[in-house]
């Protein structure tokens, strides 16, 4: 009975987050930042981490629970490591701002994703990130991010 309880929690949650909470419009420009962004996603999302070629050779974040900011390889480092430990179920993706000026972009946005680990736990992870990309040869590239993340409902 948990088990259903905490499953329609989640779907519950989900369906929401799936509603617009407002009619936002933004610009091609805005757009053409916001499916990168959302390119990114996908490719972590399906485990294929080619999407670390998106970052700039001079990028410098600090990943969501992470103690200092990492480079580009560092971020690899991290990933590899992790990679297979958990999938991801479900995401979703809710701007909040967007600002391109000139070749830089500046993306605010709120995540949420249902993750499942290697031994069957799942966990609603919620959070917000803000990206700085910027326009190369290359189409557009993060320079940098800073995210923060509340793990929240857990389904056994």
């Amino acid at each position: 009975m948990k088990r259903v309880l905490q499953f329609l929690c989640v779907t519950c949650v989900l369906a929401a987050l799936a509603q617009p909470v407002q009619a936002q419009e933004w610009s091609a420009e805005q757009l053409e930042v916001l499916q990168v962004i959302s390119e990114q996603w996908e490719l972590e999302v399906a485990g294929d981490l080619s999407w670390i070629e998106m970052l700039h050779p001079s990028f410098q974040a600090w990943p969501v629970g992470m103690p200092h900011p990492f480079d580009k390889e560092g971020v690899r480092r991290i990933y590899v490591a992790e990679a297979g430990e958990s999938e991801v179920l479900v995401h979703y993706l809710d701007p909040v701002a967007i600002i391109v000026e000139g070749g830089t972009a500046a993306v605010h946005y709120n995540y949420t994703a249902l993750i499942q680990y290697e031994d069957g736990e799942r966990e609603m992870n919620v959070g917000r990130s803000s990206d700085v990309l910027i326009r190369t040869e290359n189409g557009w590239q993060w320079i940098s991010w800073v995210g923060d993340e509340r793990t929240g409902v857990e389904d056994n």
